[in-house]
């Protein structure tokens, strides 16, 4: 259920007396043709029915028009017939204009606030206007009177003129209509505004009174639309709508009493016609520039509210930007730097802020091994063509003499508009990974020991500064033990994970039996690999010097083989089991081999084979590359040569180690290390 405010009812009383006077008041202009030569009732009716916004409420709103109309036009000297039908064709011009203007202009203000709006509530009026055209030729039948365009005409424009001059000024005194005057911070500027309305009120008038005598037999009243066109164009849109009711208002009093260029136009209809264009003209103009001034001061407050916010917005990134431990630096399309943080300035060695065009490559920055960055080797050149990801530079100029390096991450930004890199200083890490990968060197076995018949060698290359790969190597009462490992991951973690699998290997070392050894060390280091959720693979093999006869176990490595003097490849695939960390309680199988003359054991962890295209089925390519090796250290290099140019750009560690049965069974082995 709706309810109606007070302040509404007050309204729905007071437009039904307000129009019955404005009735009244359009024909008491009636010249002596009995032609009225305006007609505001149309302007009060159209807020009348607008103001009428419910069901219940316009049925009795249109009755209410009908009867007002016809009474007023029945004592004013009109027939009751003719009555009705004019107060019929009034009612119909009104409902249809109020209802083209809410239905096509949004919001429907009586007040447009849009120049937009204006044009709507002329095109309503108008449309209002035509189609109760036909009104006026029943009523001129209806009293036996001649009916011609020109009276149609007149009908048009001058209820056009109630409309477009009336809405807007009662719409002025409304509570919501805005500011009669455009706030001002400045004491100079209110007083040019008061004295500007002020002459509006006062002077204006007063020159079309002194216009209209002294040129009444001229024809002339354009040049007077200047006062509007300034008004307009300086004065708030509530305030206009009112100068324009009072120019029009001067303009048709002067012509009533047979003043003014318009009282010189000898037709009645002629004379009501120019001077109701006259009057909506001015309205139209006025309120028009007005309209469109504020919609110029909007757009100009809302403007510099983006500006002042864009300033905010980016004091507040530039200091985020400026409290980061990272650097940032941001490069527009033409490379060049449009923000560096002041960190990134630092790590540099170069001025924060935007505009500075990046060092080249041979100003500063320098490759890890020393060879110095190219321009198409700048993160940001790389980052255009793909993202670029963990790169370490060595950056060494004037200001930064001592060097430092940076690991650079770097992105294009969307629609090819710029890049945007960070950078982190990555000294005193590189230091102590370097110091961690001495230790780490230091831990694999230093040189081979001499068994006689046999030939060993080994080498490990991280894909990193740390590998989780190694391989061992020790001498026992009975014979050799080889081992090779490869714990799941890179770097760091890796790294103390290989070396905690290395200890535990080493303690079990006189063990023969493979599996044995594998399944106490895995027993050992089960916590440590369960707690950081790795595992490791492992191929561990006894070998005895005297026989020729190696025993081998298998923890998910796979990559064992012996390659036979005649070029044919056995994989040691017997005793494949589960990787340490596993299944640290299920026993493990051995596998036996023989090694003769020209034989070469070699086992190779998974970095090399996923180096290669093909994978596991390139394994007979390595195989190849070790067959007729003259020695352990050829064989080692072959296979590492052969996987170098398809491991550039590999994250993964390669191992590599390689037992040559040179002339056979022999005497014991020596171990020759420390």
């Amino acid at each position: 259920m709706t309810t109606t405010s007070p302040r509404r009812v007050a309204a729905l009383v007071a437009l039904p007396l307000l129009y019955a006077a404005a009735a009244w008041g359009g024909r008491a202009t009636a010249l002596p043709g009995d032609i009225s030569l305006v007609w505001p009732a149309a302007g009060v009716g159209f807020v009348w029915w607008h103001a009428a916004r419910t069901g219940r409420t316009r049925l009795l709103t249109l009755p209410g028009l009908l009867l007002v109309s016809w009474l007023v036009t029945a004592l004013t000297g009109a027939s009751v017939a003719e009555s009705a039908v004019l107060a019929a064709g009034a009612t119909v011009q009104v409902v249809v204009a109020a209802a083209v203007y809410r239905r096509y202009a949004h919001p429907p203000s009586l007040l447009p606030s849009t120049p937009e709006h204006l044009w709507w509530l002329v095109g309503a009026a108008a449309v209002g206007a035509l189609v109760s055209v036909p009104a006026t030729a029943l009523a001129a039948a209806t009293a036996g009177e001649e009916w011609s365009i020109g009276t149609g005409a007149l009908w048009v424009v001058r209820n056009c003129a109630g409309v477009v001059v009336v809405v807007p000024l009662l719409a002025a005194f409304s509570r919501s209509a805005g500011r009669w005057f455009p706030p001002s911070t400045r004491r100079t500027e209110l007083r040019l505004s008061v004295v500007e309305h002020t002459l509006m009120l006062v002077l204006a008038p007063l020159l079309y009174v002194l216009w209209f005598t002294t040129l009444s037999r001229l024809p002339l009243a354009f040049p007077l639309i200047g006062l509007t066109v300034w008004a307009g164009a300086r004065l708030q849109a509530r305030f206009v709508v009112v100068h324009n009711g009072l120019m029009g208002a001067t303009a048709l009093a002067l012509t009533i009493v047979g003043v003014g260029p318009f009282a010189a136009v000898g037709d009645e209809t002629v004379r009501v016609v120019v001077a109701s264009l006259y009057v909506s003209m001015v309205a139209i103009i006025g309120l028009a520039l007005a309209l469109a001034r504020a919609d110029r001061l909007r757009l100009l407050a809302a403007a510099e509210a983006a500006r002042d916010e864009s300033e905010r917005r980016a004091a507040l990134l530039a200091t985020i930007l400026d409290t980061m431990e990272e650097g940032v630096e941001v490069v527009d399309a033409d490379r060049t730097v449009i923000l560096r943080n002041r960190h990134a300035a630092e790590l540099l060695g170069l001025r924060a802020g935007a505009g500075a065009v990046l060092p080249p490559g041979s100003a500063g920055l320098f490759h890890p091994d020393g060879r110095a960055v190219a321009d198409d080797e700048l993160p940001h050149r790389l980052a255009e063509r793909d993202a670029v990801r963990g790169v370490d530079l060595l950056v060494r100029n004037d200001g930064v003499p001592a060097g430092r390096y940076v690991r650079v991450n770097a992105t294009s930004l969307p629609e090819g508009s710029g890049v945007v890199s960070t950078l982190r200083d990555v000294t005193a890490e590189r230091a102590e990974a370097g110091q961690a990968a001495q230790v780490q060197n230091a831990l694999l076995p230093a040189a081979a020991p001499q068994v006689d018949g046999y030939d060993m060698a080994a080498a490990s290359l991280p894909a990193g500064t740390l590998g989780g790969d190694f391989y061992d190597w020790q001498c026992t009462g009975d014979g050799l033990v080889l081992t090779i490992a490869d714990v799941m991951g890179k770097g760091t973690p890796a790294a103390l994970l290989a070396a905690a699998t290395r200890t535990a290997l080493r303690a079990h070392a006189d063990v023969s039996d493979s599996g044995a050894a594998l399944t106490s060390t895995e027993r050992a280091v089960h916590g440590d690999l369960t707690r950081s959720g790795a595992f490791v693979t492992a191929f561990r093999a006894h070998v005895d010097p005297a026989s020729g006869a190696v025993t081998y176990a298998d923890a998910g490595h796979g990559l064992g083989l012996v390659v036979r003097r005649d070029g044919t490849v056995d994989r040691l695939t017997s005793a494949r089991g589960l990787p340490l960390g596993i299944a640290p309680d299920v026993p493990r199988a051995c596998g036996t081999t023989h090694l003769h003359p020209g034989d070469v054991l070699l086992v190779v962890s998974d970095g090399v084979v996923d180096a290669l295209p093909g994978g596991l089925d390139c394994l007979p390519q390595v195989a190849d590359a070790v067959h007729g090796a003259r020695d352990a250290g050829a064989a080692v290099d072959a296979v590492l040569r052969l996987t170098d140019d398809a491991a550039e750009g590999y994250a993964d560690d390669r191992t590599v180690l390689a037992l040559v049965a040179a002339t056979g069974p022999g005497r014991a082995a020596t171990d020759v290390t420390p």
